[in-house]
């Protein structure tokens, strides 16, 4: 898991990680940028879920053109655009392993049947982060051998399957799951 980290933080630049918006300063906090209070280990984004998805579809954009270039013989042009795809990856997953379940682990602690399925989804989309980094260190971790080149085709394939399946368990049945602090049961004076 440490290995994935170092992985994560190397691959994107800090300006990729933490973006300015609405032209703020980073020691400000904007009013949507709801604080729940000491007991919230990560603050509720109300925009988290929507820049996700926008990063998912960044994701499947650039695995469509990576599956593009793979028709053409350029080598180079097949490690750079993995690179991409790799760099896209890795954000997504380090906002959603910084920001994302964090959250959910504490606004799920009391609520078993919805933690069960976060950790059942948690655990498949883990499995697929795996073995789409082992693909990544593969290719990216230095020149290719004969037996790399021969089997890229298949193995970009194979990555792309994973990645879609993972993105689609998370968009189903995580998303919906990042709700409000208040809302959450365990929270003092929640709604739901």
């Amino acid at each position: 898991m440490s290995r994935l980290l170092e992985h994560l933080f190397a691959a994107v630049p800090a300006v990729a990680l933490f973006p300015r918006r609405n032209g703020s300063r980073s020691g400000e906090i904007r009013r949507n940028d709801a604080v729940a209070g000491p007991d919230v280990p990560v603050r509720f984004r109300p925009r988290l879920i929507a820049q996700l998805l926008q990063d998912h579809e960044t994701l499947r954009a650039l695995v469509r053109k990576l599956i593009g270039v793979c028709c053409g013989n350029d080598e180079d042009a097949c490690v750079n655009s993995l690179r991409e795809v790799a760099a896209a990856f890795r954000h997504a997953s380090l906002v959603k392993a910084t920001q994302l379940y964090p959250y959910l682990r504490w606004g799920l602690e009391k609520d078993r049947f919805a933690a069960r399925q976060l950790a059942a989804v948690h655990v498949e989309v883990m499995r697929s982060v795996g073995r789409v980094e082992t693909m990544f260190e593969e290719y990216l971790g230095g020149p290719w051998l004969g037996e790399q080149r021969q089997r890229f085709v298949n193995d970009v394939v194979k990555v792309a399957n994973l990645i879609s399946v993972a993105l689609k368990h998370e968009e189903a049945g995580v998303f919906p799951l990042y709700l409000p602090p208040g809302q959450y049961r365990h929270v003092r004076g929640a709604v739901a």
